[in-house]
C-alpha cells in the first residue's frame, strides 16, 4: 500500500506557481494528472508526502489561490483504492 497527498488546482498557472513556491522550500513535489473520480473537467494536481501536509497547508493558506481541495491518496497494486478529501 502506497499513500500521497495531492493538492488540486483548477488553473495550470496557479498549480505550477505553487509547486515552484513548494520546490523553493525543499519539499519533494511533483505535477501529475487529477485522478478522475476528485474532479470533472480541466484540474491540476501536485502530488507531495504526507509528512509535508502541514507545510502544505501553511503555504496554500498563505495564496489562497482556488483549489478543488486537497486529498489523501491510497494506492494498493497500483490502482487507487480510496481518496480522502482532508481540506
Amino acid at each position: 500500500m502506497h499513500e500521497y497527498c495531492i493538492i488540486v488546482f483548477y488553473s495550470s498557472q496557479h498549480a505550477m506557481y505553487f509547486e515552484n513556491k513548494l520546490k523553493y522550500l525543499n519539499l519533494n513535489v511533483s505535477f501529475m494528472p487529477t485522478p478522475r473520480g476528485i474532479t470533472a473537467g480541466c484540474s491540476y494536481s501536485i502530488r507531495f508526502d504526507i509528512k509535508d501536509l502541514d507545510k502544505v497547508i501553511q503555504e496554500y493558506d498563505k495564496i489562497k489561490f482556488p483549489i478543488a481541495g486537497i486529498f489523501k491518496v491510497v494506492m494498493m497494486y497500483g490502482k487507487y483504492k480510496t481518496v480522502e478529501k482532508l481540506k
